[in-house]
């Protein structure tokens, strides 16, 4: 009796229940689950149940069918070995259910495998993928597993960030290695053909072979890593050799932290052959020493607005790999505290300001220092050689070694993307002109590069700025508030055009959308008209290419760093002010800042949309003005008016994680694909898992960043600063926060996109 039952429950497991007829009356038998679901979605208006008629047909029964059909009556696009191998499987599954033999048989763990009617389809449960590596792993005979997955519906519109308004389902299938993509196309499509539906098949798994760019890739990083060890053994042993380091494989302290009292004279080739220790490069990357006019606060302000960074991007990206994204959407409009995630945009205004803020306070006191001379060209080489060869050295990841790091049914489509984009058009970005080449942003190598190229484009108009600056304030000043003033205009007038809402206002709209329209239902119109007065699609796409992307909509928050910086130089880090202004410039700042993140939530909450006119003014300003926001907490900080928000911004444990948000910067995406395009199956979207995967990919992405830091970025900083540095032996000077190391000029060790400005020597 117990093995009847057991046989029942596998093959219903399987979807082949019309093969096997058990006199046992069950409770499954008496109410089965699927008649129960059908007529809940036949009872729910939103639900198109043609939809899910057709991909019940998707089994052993309608295949084999069709394919005696195909065998029977040629012409048939499927070749004979594809149609042996589906029959021979059809027949080894029955043999398997008469003998009882389901445990042992090939057969049922390719069944087993397949994708099957889920829970929470009116929570957006949708994709049913089944079980990647268990079809992976079958091999039987002549037969060899391929996974494949099916989408069952109308063409897929996706609206932003993979959210696509659901129109049809995906089944994951296990199937014989002889049927190839098109031939499964042609066994499927006449099953949705009925429902007047369409199919699409995609067998993910791309075979990794090794070529000519992953030998290259391989090649690099063999290189580094011998210059790492070579260089590490040699500063290693240079060390235990002049007496200038007491070093013991169990003195970490000393290893860390030399007595810096101690100088030594070096010369080029001693500086070149170290410059890839990581002995050198981690005791630089570890000290935390503060010198006074330094700018502390900024080290957790740049590290607190990468995570914020990272954040939103794990939000962001792992919402298409979850199965009840309709709890996502109504959890997006209903919670107001989810502002500050769906509004994380505006730290990459932060690094903006930090960038124009670095480059006005450092630039000044290096024309000061010069008597008003540039070297404009060399200001540029310096920048570029510091920023590029780190961004190069990931961008040759991404066409190479890391489509080879995992593995999964969403695994290929992720790296295949990237690569593939990065083949084409990766020289636009190593030239910083990514946000306006390709056109399409979808097209872009490295999608989240566009930061790095209006950050460089911004920096071409430095010497600009700070030589009027500096020869007439006012007029600087003023050239200043001109570009400022153009750049706003330039944005409010274009969103006006063309009728742009927020940003955060087309996320909640879309979520609204979905949370409130026919769901899975292609042939229905929505019933809510405040939402999206465009298409989902096109609205947002236009705002992510026009005006979120561009130099001129983006250079205002830049500018405001540029002013901030300036004001701090000229007035040598003190500002007085009475007590009463400094409470309400406090008071002011937070006001702002929580306007604009949180300001738009009942309008989020409502469905609605701003009008026109509001939408463009507020589209032109809130950059800038959350920048106006932070300048004040950087001047009070500086000044002494800061109290416990600057204790806790010039934390020193920040200063170690600040200098390695530029490289955390540009692997952190690749960590968070990883972990979600390694999984086989969907997750279950909540705000516990989300914190949870935000902070595991935090800390691999610091892990990460750290070792490109050693690899390449570090020894590039060290070997760019003794090329450009003089010539003859020089004690080398003290360790300091805007240092690389090997003197005292500033360095994109330092954080995020340091502005390399200021970095030449003459």
């Amino acid at each position: 009796m117990q093995l009847e039952i057991h046989v029942c429950l596998m093959v219903l497991l399987i979807q082949v229940v019309q093969y096997v007829h058990c006199a046992q009356v069950t409770p499954l038998t008496v109410a089965n689950p699927n008649n129960i679901l059908k007529t809940k979605l036949q009872s729910h208006t939103t639900v198109n149940n043609e939809l899910f008629s057709a991909v019940n047909n998707f089994n052993i029964e309608h295949m084999t069918k069709l394919l005696r059909n195909g065998l029977q009556s040629s012409p048939s696009n499927v070749s004979d070995d594809c149609i042996v191998s589906f029959l021979q499987l059809a027949n080894d599954i029955l043999v398997s259910i008469e003998q009882h033999q389901l445990m042992q048989s090939y057969a049922v763990k390719v069944f087993d495998a397949w994708g099957k009617l889920e829970s929470g389809i009116l929570e957006g449960n949708v994709a049913w993928p089944g079980r990647y590596y268990e079809c992976e792993n079958i091999k039987h005979g002549n037969f060899t597993g391929n996974y494949c997955s099916m989408y069952v519906g109308t063409p897929a519109q996706a609206v932003a960030f993979g959210i696509g308004t659901p129109t049809g389902v995906t089944v994951g299938g296990c199937f014989p290695d002889k049927c190839n993509n098109s031939e499964l196309y042609q066994i499927f499509q006449p099953l949705a053909q009925s429902h007047n539906l369409t199919v699409q098949v995609n067998c993910p798994n791309v075979s990794i072979t090794w070529g000519f760019k992953e030998g290259i890739g391989l090649f690099v990083c063999i290189a580094l890593a011998l210059c790492v060890i070579a260089s590490t053994t040699y500063d290693y042993m240079s060390q235990l050799k002049s007496n200038s380091l007491k070093l013991e494989f169990s003195d970490t302290n000393t290893l860390l932290n030399p007595d810096e009292n101690k100088q030594q004279t070096q010369g080029k080739l001693h500086k070149l052959a170290i410059s890839f220790s990581v002995i050198t490069n981690t005791r630089i990357l570890l000290n935390t020493d503060q010198k006074p006019g330094q700018i502390n606060c900024l080290h957790g302000m740049r590290f607190l607005s990468m995570s914020w960074v990272m954040l939103g991007h794990s939000f962001l990206f792992s919402v298409s790999y979850s199965d009840n994204i309709m709890f996502s959407a109504r959890y997006f409009i209903e919670h107001w505290d989810f502002q500050a995630v769906a509004n994380a945009t505006v730290s990459v205004d932060s690094f903006f300001y930090l960038s124009g803020l670095l480059v006005a306070y450092l630039g000044m006191k290096e024309i000061n220092r010069r008597d008003g001379k540039m070297n404009v060209p060399l200001m540029y080489l310096h920048r570029y050689l510091r920023l590029t060869p780190a961004y190069a050295f990931c961008i040759l990841l991404c066409v190479s070694i890391y489509p080879m790091l995992g593995d999964g049914p969403n695994w290929p489509a992720i790296t295949v993307a990237l690569s593939e984009s990065c083949q084409k058009s990766w020289w636009s970005n190593l030239l910083y002109f990514n946000n306006l080449y390709p056109a399409n942003m979808a097209e872009e190598c490295y999608g989240w590069g566009w930061y790095l190229a209006n950050d460089t484009q911004f920096y071409l108009l430095a010497p600009l700025f700070l030589y009027a600056l500096y020869k007439i304030p006012a007029v600087g000043i003023a050239l200043v508030l001109i570009f400022a003033t153009a750049s706003i205009a330039v944005t409010g007038g274009f969103s006006a055009h063309t009728n742009q809402q927020p940003q955060v206002i087309d996320i909640g709209a879309l979520a609204y959308y979905m949370a409130n329209s026919p769901f899975v239902h292609p042939h229905s119109n929505g019933t809510n008209n405040t939402v999206f007065a465009a298409d989902p699609a096109s609205q947002y796409s236009t705002y992510m290419f026009d005006l979120y992307t561009k130099p001129w909509c983006r250079i205002g928050a830049w500018l405001v760093g540029l002013l901030t910086g300036y004001l701090l130089h000229v007035n040598n880090n003190k500002i007085k002010m009475p007590k009463v202004v400094v409470a309400l410039g406090w008071i002011a700042a937070v006001a702002l800042n929580c306007s604009i993140l949180y300001g738009l939530f009942p309008t989020i909450r409502d469905g609605s949309l701003l009008n026109n006119n509001t939408a463009a003014f507020y589209n032109a300003m809130f950059r800038p003005l959350w920048c106006v926001g932070l300048a004040w907490v950087t001047v009070a900080c500086v000044s002494g008016y800061g109290g416990p928000v600057n204790t806790f911004l010039s934390w020193k444990a920040f200063i170690p994680l600040s200098r390695l948000t530029y490289c955390t910067y540009l692997v952190h995406p690749l960590v968070i694909w990883w972990f979600l395009g390694t999984e086989e199956i969907k997750y279950h979207y909540s705000i516990h898992f989300i914190m949870l995967l935000f902070l595991a990919c935090l800390v691999l992405a610091i892990l990460m960043a750290y070792i490109v830091s050693m690899l390449i970025e570090a020894p590039i900083i060290a070997v760019v600063k003794t090329a450009f540095g003089k010539t003859e032996k020089q004690p080398i000077p003290p360790i300091t926060h805007y240092s690389n190391g090997n003197g005292n000029l500033p360095s994109n060790q330092d954080g995020f996109l340091i502005n390399a400005g200021n970095e030449h020597d003459g």
